[in-house]
C-alpha cells in the first residue's frame, strides 16, 4: 500500500501562434528549466518513487523527462485518463498502485490543486491550506497509519516545492 504521494503540475506550457489540440502543447523554453530544477528537487529531497503516473499530454511528458533521464530504471504510466481527471480519478490511480510505497502524480489543474486541497486541508503547521498549484509547483503528502486509501483532510503535507521562482 503506498502511503506517500507527489502531486506535480506540469511545467509552464507554450501558447504556440499556430492552432494546435491543448493536448499537445509543449512547454515553453522557461517551461524546461523548471524541469531540470523539479528534477534536481527531487533528487536533492530524496525522493524515489516506486512509480509515476503521467498524463499522456505532451507537456507533462516534458516535465518528468529530466527527473526520468536520471532513473530510468523507475516505472512510467502513461494516462490519457490523467488529463484533464479529477481528483477522485486522481486518487484512484494512487491507491490502485498498492505495491508502491511513493507514487508521484503528474498531471494538469485544476485536478492537481484540487487533490493537494482535498487531501490536505491542513498544512504542517496547522494552517489553511488554500495554496495554488502553479506550473511547475509539487506537493510531497504523507497518508496518516490509520488510513488505507486517500481521504479528505487524512495526510501531511511534508514539503512543497515551486519552480517558478
Amino acid at each position: 500500500m503506498n502511503n506517500e504521494l507527489i502531486l506535480l503540475r506540469h511545467a509552464k506550457a507554450a501558447h504556440p501562434d499556430q492552432p494546435m489540440r491543448d493536448f499537445d502543447r509543449p512547454l515553453k523554453d522557461f517551461g524546461f528549466d523548471q524541469a531540470e530544477a523539479i528534477a534536481d528537487w527531487l533528487e536533492q529531497s530524496g525522493a524515489k518513487p516506486d512509480i509515476v503516473l503521467v498524463s499522456a499530454a505532451k507537456r507533462t511528458l516534458q516535465t518528468i523527462q529530466p527527473w526520468l533521464a536520471r532513473h530510468p530504471d523507475t516505472a512510467v504510466k502513461e494516462l490519457d485518463s490523467l488529463y484533464g481527471a479529477t481528483t477522485g480519478e486522481i486518487l484512484m490511480l494512487a491507491d490502485a498502485e498498492t505495491k508502491a510505497k511513493l507514487v508521484l502524480v503528474v498531471g494538469h489543474n485544476p485536478g492537481i490543486e484540487f487533490s493537494l486541497r482535498y487531501l490536505a486541508e491542513l498544512d504542517a503547521q496547522g494552517q489553511r491550506h488554500h495554496q495554488r498549484m502553479r506550473p511547475g509547483d509539487l506537493a510531497w503528502l504523507r497518508r496518516y497509519a490509520d488510513e488505507e486509501t486517500w481521504q479528505p483532510g487524512k495526510s501531511k503535507l511534508l514539503k512543497r516545492y515551486s519552480a517558478l521562482r
